[in-house]
């Protein structure tokens, strides 16, 4: 009987995507994985037959965006789907997390973002294990969408990538990007309302007098625009 990654190569691989079998402590039992493409992993399930767990490498390469929530906290899991959007596919990760997918739209794998939130971006130079892989701990099961709803991914809003905020050379949080969050209206002035991926616009609060020309102020905020497609960035910086 063969294993999970043999089986479930050739279904990954109608959708475009490549994987590649992963062994123990989630670790990708071959060299150059990030290169691997739809032959070599065809050519892998043949070899691999006994391996239960295969992975892809997100990003540009799958065309898929990763939202790793990693934490069993279902009130940021729901919070994250407000925040970003429904996600096609939800896999419930072996400890009981959750992996959203989102279409590729230029995000970078970026490790906790968010500094308060367990949640990592995976999009370039990234991986993920896909569903139903079995590891030692547990399986990969997709409790939202279907197999077949690759072809349905949607980009996630807010994805790093497609915009970069500083706040006084921090990064602006999480909760500052939610839309209606009151407090931070109180103690830091203008906040970012919310994220407006189709027409790439940042809609701010501004309540925080304009700082002097040539010396930003105490709420200034900086803005970097990248688009994924064109590799062009402008950057703006304005006083809140």
């Amino acid at each position: 009987m063969s294993g999970v990654f043999s089986e479930w190569q050739p279904k990954y691989a109608s959708h475009g995507i490549a994987t590649f079998p992963v062994g123990e402590a989630k670790k990708p039992s071959i060299r150059s994985w990030q290169k691997i493409g739809l032959k070599g992993s065809a050519e892998l399930a043949e070899k691999f037959i006994d391996a239960d767990a295969l992975g892809y490498v997100t990003g540009r390469r799958s065309n898929i965006t990763v939202l790793d929530i990693d934490t069993t906290d279902e009130k940021i899991a729901e919070d994250a789907i407000r925040q970003h959007g429904q996600p096609a596919i939800i896999i419930r990760t072996a400890s009981g997390k959750f992996h959203y997918l989102y279409r590729y739209n230029g995000e970078h794998r970026r490790i906790r973002p968010w500094p308060e939130l367990p949640i990592d971006q995976l999009g370039d130079n990234g991986y993920a294990l896909a569903a139903p892989s079995k590891i030692a701990t547990g399986s990969y099961e997709i409790i939202h969408g279907h197999l077949r709803d690759l072809d349905l991914l949607k980009p996630m809003a807010g994805g790093l990538g497609e915009i970069s905020v500083r706040r006084q050379g921090k990064p602006v949080t999480w909760s500052e990007m939610r839309d209606g969050d009151q407090r931070n209206e109180v103690n830091n002035g203008p906040t970012l309302r919310h994220w407006s991926p189709d027409l790439r616009v940042l809609h701010l609060n501004r309540r925080a007098p304009m700082a002097s020309r040539g010396a930003p102020g105490p709420g200034s905020i900086f803005f970097m625009f990248v688009d994924p497609r064109r590799r062009a960035i402008r950057q703006h910086q304005g006083a809140l």
